[in-house]
């Protein structure tokens, strides 16, 4: 009997085998994914970054395009002289994104002064107008804007704006057309003027077109208007050109030297 258990207890020696091989199963090393998990990793990002640059392509590509746009109606919208506003000036345009039509509208600009030699400037907020560069000399065609006779335009505008300048750059409208304009023309008041034609009318398209400017304050409960030179004026017309010229007619060539040395001094001044 004690036989049997003996060799009973032999046969039982294959279980420990058996657990030697779970054994060595469990201490083989695992498979290792160091090797092929910076494979998988890496795939996104060049995919990634080819679609970032493909995606800047694209909006280089649409900027350019908007800016190119940007000039022909900034150059179609300046025919009337009138400043515009933004939302006119970006039809056509396919980009939305703030920051884009902010890039196309600084490359319109320097498409406009490199190609065309004008500028594009912010008249007030969101309206634009196109100018011709400060020093260019005052020329009669600047009136064909307008639906008036350019010479007529031209010349109340230059009277106009040296009034204003003797005046210290700021001239009420009504002493303006009561007093001043019929001191020049004692006939200013015929309506229609022979030569001027609706002088009102001319002065506000003085007005609309950035050449001058409108104040208005209360006195007495009474609300008066003050003219001063618009920014189209500031940007755009050499003082010199104007002002001189316009003095030499109304003082016949007689100048008071205070007003022509003011005139010289101008830091604005640039000789044509």
């Amino acid at each position: 009997m004690s036989g049997r258990k003996n060799r009973s207890s032999v046969t039982s020696n294959p279980p420990a085998r058996s657990g030697r091989r779970n054994q060595e199963s469990f201490s083989q090393p695992l498979p290792s994914t160091s090797r092929s998990q910076p494979q998988f990793a890496t795939q996104p990002i060049h995919r990634k970054n080819h679609d970032l640059s493909q995606s800047q392509a694209d909006d280089s590509e649409a900027i350019e395009s908007s800016a190119t746009s940007v000039v022909k109606t900034a150059l179609r919208l300046a025919s009337s002289g009138k400043p515009f506003k933004k939302s006119d000036l970006l039809q056509g345009c396919a980009i939305k994104k703030r920051n884009s039509i902010e890039m196309a509208i600084r490359l319109a600009r320097e498409k406009l002064e490199d190609v065309y030699g004008v500028e594009l400037v912010e008249a007030a907020s969101g309206k634009y107008i196109v100018v011709v560069p400060k020093g260019t000399p005052f020329r009669e065609d600047l009136s064909a804007r307008s639906g008036v006779t350019p010479s007529p335009f031209s010349s109340m505008l230059g009277v106009v704006l040296t009034l204003i300048y003797i005046q210290k750059g700021r001239l009420s409208e009504e002493y303006l057309k009561t007093t001043m304009l019929p001191k020049l023309f004692p006939d200013i008041k015929t309506i229609p003027h022979p030569y001027f034609g609706n002088v009102d009318k001319l002065i506000q398209e003085f007005e609309q077109q950035a050449y001058i400017t409108k104040e208005t304050e209360s006195r007495d409960g009474e609300t008066i208007g003050f003219l001063k030179w618009g920014i189209r004026a500031e940007l755009e017309i050499n003082k010199k050109s104007v002002v001189v010229p316009v003095m030499n007619a109304m003082f016949g060539g007689n100048i008071p030297h205070s007003l022509l040395n003011e005139v010289s001094e101008s830091p604005e001044v640039i000789d044509c």
